[in-house]
């Protein structure tokens, strides 16, 4: 069977189709922004070395378990024996208060404990002598 030769015509509409599109393409890439420049910044030599990798993030870190340390005395911190994040082990002394206001509180305690015991022997002879005069009793 003999194959037929192309046309005149039909190529020289394949070359105008093809022209076309190469047109239609350059055309798009400049709509695109594409260009034929590169940034330095962008642009990195190869050469050889050890791989070093290295992470940089930004956060907060949080403990699994807090622990907060309360006192029932209160008082005026004199010295601070620990800093935030120290190991501790029991019975390590941490703070020390001033002694001065403790000692007065104490003096006042005491002064109101002979007040009261005053009170009472004061209660317990006008009991007796209730008694003894011959009131009610029990």
């Amino acid at each position: 069977m003999p194959v037929a030769k192309p046309s005149r015509k039909r190529w020289y509409l394949g070359f105008g189709l093809l022209v076309l599109l190469g047109a239609g393409a350059a055309w798009a890439a400049r709509l695109n922004g594409a260009s034929s420049e590169v940034d330095s910044a962008k642009v990195a030599v190869a050469e050889r070395g050890t791989m070093v990798r290295s992470v940089v993030a930004t956060g907060k870190i949080e403990p699994i378990t807090k622990i907060e340390i309360k006192s029932k005395a209160n008082g005026i911190i004199k010295a601070l024996h620990v800093d935030v994040d120290s190991v501790v082990s029991p019975n390590d002394v941490l703070v020390e208060l001033d002694r001065e206001q403790l000692e007065a509180t104490l003096r006042g305690a005491e002064a109101n404990l002979q007040a009261a015991r005053a009170s009472l022997e004061g209660a317990q002879a006008s009991l007796k002598e209730h008694r003894g005069s011959g009131g009610p009793r029990r």
